[in-house]
Formats: structure tokens, C-alpha cells, sequence
């Protein structure tokens, strides 16, 4: 990870203006300059789909979500992709997106594409469905959907042109003003914010972008387990109160729809998805330094430190009233710093983690964590999420002089952090530069004072247009306001507690 200057440690607001966005075809939109013919993209349209949608029960969040926010979100999956179809219809049901709001795009199965294909692929289709969406129902978050490009090819370093699609994306609704930013370099994140900033609530309105995030992992059910964490974290009571229950059956109903519309039977993943909740009383954030001066230890460090201090707001405890306080801020959850320059390899109940991945010498890739649903990850490294093809059993990060590479790298993976059972994930596309990683001393706190994963990630990234990727769902909130609640019972029914998993082994 490269340390460019100790600038930007704060993040100003800019404030920006937002204007504020149902489709089948793109015509002769220019984007860049380019005149585009008629592009076709799919869309789940409600006379097919609205049915399955409103006979579902009250299961999978607990509750129908309040009117208005089945548009908050736009999914965005690849079309004739049934791995891609099955992921999206999950994460529809799942959070009763509105079907118009289920898009499909004729894009290559590839992680990278170069600019051009990305702005008539992927850009001009989304930003023809902004234009013919009523201004109140246009979404304040994006959902890429595994299978889809994550990265734009082209020259590097800090005035370069690469990055990854799902920042770009960020710019959506200015882009549909035919205001797109300039494709050299980093832009602020207007969203963004310092440590001793309030944590406001996201809309497109008022900062002129969406949020940006990505269902992905090495596999299917990686990509699907992600889902289900998001909803048993978002379900999580402090008494073990009985509220509703998962529907088990997720995905199925809407699935056999797309199936028969592409005249491919999909079938439902089979086994245990999901892996985390333990019977100990207190969750663990672990914040872990590499031994070194670094201005990211810096951070971690003010991560410790505000997570220590009283709570801004009330917190909802994820544990029982009969934990015992372990800091003025909360009963329920410990604060752990390890400063000492060792790889912490092993803990359990893992609700926040944060640290240098493979650039901690000591990194192990056989790390074996255990997370509780909503767990959200961060780490200092330049390519986590370069890709999520799988590397080969056995495969170890290290220097490149060990000649350890997969995929043009020898660092950490992204993917890993979703396998071992995190929740959120902050990873890279691309060479980002230290200064442009999530602040773990803003990312943490937001989430516990009530910001979902996406509002939390973003509120801790100081720059957009540029290598981010965001693993997770936006809508997942443990802490927020109106969170639907299961029992401990329906959660562990629901995110089954087996052994450790190691990515590495």
C-alpha cells in the first residue's frame, strides 16, 4: 500500500447539488462522445413479478419495509447468467425491491473492461433507466450482482484513468445530467466525512450520487451468504424477543419465473450458507497494527480510542442485559488493539475488523474467524479486490519475490474475508493509495450509531471515481432505527455455527 502524503485525514463537505431515475432499450444516448445504437436490457417488470412479491410472508427481513423503500434500491445483475439471475432474485425477495427495480445488462463475464465498453454496456443502459424512472422512486443505492465487470481498464498512478466500475457508478445521477466527472484521477466523496463529524442519513437528493455496493464472493454461495448475514444481522434483538421469521424458501418462487423467461431451471444451493454466531456474551471489534509508523496504525488506533467513548446515540446491544460493561460506550461489545506487530489469527463473535491483510508481515491467509451477522471488514491493501476467481488450494499471500502471485498479485483477497463469514467488505480494484482506504475510526462508529453498511463505508471513504468496491448489503443495520427482530433461535437456524473456516485451507 502506497502512503502518498498524511493529507486526508479529514474530509471536508462539499455539499453538492443533487438532481435527482423503467427501460428496454438505449438509443443514440452520447456518453463521452459516443453514439450509441439501440442497446436491449432486461427489466423484471411488474406485471410478471409483482405477484410473487406481494404473497410473500413476513418472512425473510421480519417485515414488509415501509412504503416508499422497496425503490430505494437498483439491482443490477448480467444478463443470461443464471448464476447472476439466481443471486439477484435472492437479494430482490430477500429486501422486496421493487421489480421495476431489477435490471439486467448485456455485458461480458469478465472482470475487466476497457472505458468504452464500460460506457455503452454498463453506464448508457443505467443512465436510460434513470432518465425514465419517476424522480420518486429513483434509488439512493446500487446493488452489482456477482458476474457483472468490476473494473475499468487504463493508466495508473494518481491522475490515472483506471477504477473500478462500482465507484464510477457512484456518479449515476450526474451522469445522467449529462455531467459525468472526469475520468482522470479521484474525486472527493461528497458523503464523506471526519472524525468529528456527525453520521447524517445518505440520500442521492442531497449529495448527488448513489451508493455503491457489490453481492460477490468466489462463488455462488459465497455471493448468496451474503445475503443471508445481511438479514440475520439486520434481525438481531437484545433480549432474544421473538419477531419474525426467515423465510427459507428465499428466491425460489421469483427464480422459477426467470427460469422459465431464459428456459433454464434454477436451482436452489444446497448446504449451509452462512457461519458465525457464537453463545458467548460480548462481540469483539479487533483492530490489528503491522508493527510499523504508518498512518494507518494511526487510525486504527483513533478507531479504538472513539469506540471507547460514550455513545453518541442508543445503541441496540446485541447480547443479553447480563453482559458485563467492557467500556463507557457499551455492555455488549470489547474493543481490542493489537499493537504489537503479531497477525491475530484466531477470535471469535467478530463484529468489526480492521488492518493491513497481507501487508502485515505476519499476515496468515489461513486466518480462522468467527463473525456475527453484520460483521463488517476493512484492511489496508492495494488489490483485494482485483478478483474473485478462486485461487488454488493452498495458495498464500507474500512478497512478490516468493513468486506467490494469482492474478497479477501476491497480495490478500477481498473474497477471502466473505468466505471466512464477514458481512461488509472494503476492498480495491486497483492501486488506491493509503490515503483513499476506509477510516476505521469513522466506518465503525457510524455503524453502531445506526448508519446501514453502505452509509458506514461510504461516510469513511475519502474519494470516489476511483478503486473502491464495496462487498455487502447496503441496507444491512443492526443498530438503525425499525430494525425487524428474530429470536437468538431463528438467527442460528438461519446462520448455523459450524467450525472455524479458514479461506487458505
Amino acid at each position: 500500500m502506497i502512503e502518498p502524503s498524511e493529507r486526508t485525514e479529514t474530509f471536508p463537505e462539499l455539499g453538492l447539488p443533487g438532481q435527482t431515475v423503467a427501460i428496454r432499450s438505449v438509443r443514440n444516448r452520447p456518453i463521452h462522445g459516443l453514439s450509441l445504437s439501440k442497446l436491449s436490457i432486461s427489466v423484471l417488470w411488474l406485471a410478471v413479478l409483482a405477484p410473487t412479491i406481494l404473497s410473500l410472508s413476513a418472512g425473510c427481513s421480519g417485515e414488509p419495509l415501509p412504503m416508499g423503500d422497496e425503490t430505494r434500491v437498483l439491482v443490477v445483475a448480467r444478463r443470461s447468467d443464471p448464476e447472476s439471475y439466481k443471486i439477484a432474485v435472492r437479494y430482490a425477495e430477500a429486501r422486496r425491491v421493487a421489480p421495476s427495480h431489477v435490471v439486467f445488462l448485456d455485458v461480458p463475464r469478465t472482470e475487466e473492461v476497457t472505458r468504452d465498453t464500460y460506457e455503452s454496456r454498463i453506464l448508457a443502459p443505467l443512465v436510460d433507466w434513470w432518465n425514465r424512472t419517476e424522480r420518486n422512486e429513483r434509488p439512493d443505492y446500487v446493488v452489482l450482482i456477482h458476474g457483472l465487470p468490476h473494473k475499468i481498464y487504463g493508466s495508473g498512478e494518481l491522475t490515472g484513468t483506471r477504477a473500478s466500475v462500482d465507484s464510477e457508478l457512484c456518479f449515476l445521477p450526474t451522469a445522467a445530467m449529462s455531467a459525468p466527472p472526469p475520468i482522470q484521477g479521484r474525486r472527493l466523496n461528497p458523503y464523506g466525512r471526519g472524525a468529528d463529524e456527525e453520521f447524517p442519513a445518505f440520500s442521492h437528493q442531497r449529495y448527488g450520487i448513489c451508493l455503491v455496493t457489490r453481492i460477490d464472493g468466489f462463488t455462488v454461495d459465497d455471493a448468496l451468504t451474503l445475503i443471508d448475514r445481511s438479514i440475520a444481522g439486520s434481525s438481531l434483538t437484545p433480549d432474544g424477543a421473538k419477531g419474525g421469521r426467515i423465510d427459507e424458501r428465499i428466491g425460489g418462487r421469483i427464480g422459477e419465473r426467470i427460469g422459465e423467461q431464459i428456459g433454464e431451471r434454477i436451482e436452489e444451493p444446497r448446504g449451509e450458507r452462512s457461519r458465525s454466531l457464537q453463545s458467548e456474551t460480548r462481540a469483539r471489534v479487533l483492530l490489528d497494527e503491522n508493527g510499523t509508523t504508518s498512518v494507518g496504525n494511526r487510525w486504527l488506533r483513533a478507531a479504538a480510542e472513539r469506540l471507547r467513548e460514550p455513545p453518541r446515540v442508543n445503541l441496540s446491544p446485541m447480547a443479553g442485559t447480563d453482559a458485563e460493561p467492557t467500556s463507557p460506550q457499551s455492555p455488549w461489545f470489547s474493543v481490542e488493539l493489537e499493537s504489537t506487530g503479531t497477525f491475530v489469527s484466531e477470535r471469535d463473535r467478530l463484529l468489526g475488523y480492521a488492518g493491513w491483510g497481507s501487508n502485515d508481515p505476519a499476515f496468515r491467509r489461513d486466518f480462522r474467524f468467527e463473525w456475527v451477522p453484520g460483521a463488517l471488514v476493512t484492511t489496508f491493501v492495494s488489490s483485494s479486490a482485483r478478483t474473485f476467481h478462486e485461487p488454488p488450494s493452498g495458495w498464500t499471500t507474500g512478497p512478490a519475490a516468493e513468486g506467490t502471485a494469482f492474478e497479477g498479485s501476491t497480495q490478500s483477497l477481498s473474497a477471502d474475508w466473505v468466505r471466512s463469514g464477514a458481512t461488509g467488505v472494503a476492498g480495491n480494484a486497483y492501486e488506491p493509495y493509503l490515503d483513499a482506504c476506509p477510516r476505521p475510526q469513522i466506518l465503525f462508529p457510524a455503524y453502531l450509531s445506526g448508519r446501514n453498511l453502505a452509509e458506514s463505508y461510504y461516510l469513511a471513504l475519502p474519494y470516489l471515481s476511483w478503486q473502491s468496491v464495496i462487498l455487502g448489503d447496503p441496507l444491512c443495520s443492526p443498530f438503525g432505527p425499525g430494525r425487524p427482530s428474530l429470536s437468538d433461535e431463528d438467527v442460528r437456524r438461519i446462520v448455523p455455527n459450524p467450525a472455524r473456516v479458514s479461506p487458505g485451507s
